[in-house]
């Protein structure tokens, strides 16, 4: 994780997405003496407070302000998946790759990788999302 880490603060995009459990992703993250933050929770305390019909439009300027206020050069990021709710019109890791043009940003991700490719959920399913040729490093498997 630290070589990652490493190769990533050279890079315009300083994203690392690591593809593995999140209970594996933790403890890796509390090895090299980070906090995960858990975007669900904060997200949805927010939420509660705005009204429906102005969420979407509050998700991405709320995510950004919450990391900006951060003064860690690396961060760390789970439980984001209600980012994927298509009522909040957002697309996460666009927003992850644009989080990290200022500092190292972690994700976990509990999805499949498969030729060079990001698959969250199944196609049939509302929250389905492909990504291919992200500006990203990829970690897989035993971390």
């Amino acid at each position: 994780m630290t070589d990652a880490v490493a190769a990533a603060k050279s890079k315009r995009n300083k994203l690392i997405i690591v593809n593995t459990k999140k209970v594996a992703f933790e403890k890796a993250i509390a090895a090299i003496g980070l906090d995960c933050i858990n975007l669900n929770l904060l997200l949805s305390e927010k939420l509660l407070e705005i009204p429906v019909s102005k969420r979407s439009r509050s998700v991405d300027s709320f995510i950004k302000d919450l990391i900006k206020s951060n003064n860690m050069n690396t961060l760390a990021l789970s439980n984001y998946e209600l980012l994927f709710l298509p009522e909040l019109k957002q697309d996460p890791m666009r927003l992850f790759e644009d989080l990290s043009k200022e500092r190292v940003i972690l994700i976990v991700w509990e999805g499949r990788y498969e030729n060079n490719s990001l698959y969250y959920a199944e196609p049939w399913h509302r929250e389905y999302r492909e990504y291919k040729d992200l500006d990203a490093i990829i970690v897989q498997g035993n971390i």
